[in-house]
């Protein structure tokens, strides 16, 4: 079998993953509501409850994740 088939099947097994499935999780297993406030918005102090750009928070995530790799990688 060639390789641009499996890639090509790779590429439709994500595809069906990320346009299907995570619909699918978002709407029957976690219920998600597009309408809802977060404390962020909802109770927004200006110090400790404040609301942030998605992707200052999407990096900061990825920091955090990043950041125990030395931890766990033992060569």
């Amino acid at each position: 079998m060639s390789s641009i088939y499996l890639v090509l099947i790779g590429l439709v097994g994500f595809s069906f993953g990320w346009f299907i499935y995570s619909n699918f999780i978002a709407g029957k297993i976690y219920q998600l509501d597009p309408n809802y406030v977060t404390p962020a918005h909802q109770i927004n102090d200006g110090i400790d409850y404040v609301p942030t750009n998605k992707y200052v928070l999407w990096g900061s995530h990825f920091t955090a994740v990043a950041g125990a790799v030395p931890i766990f990688w033992r060569p």
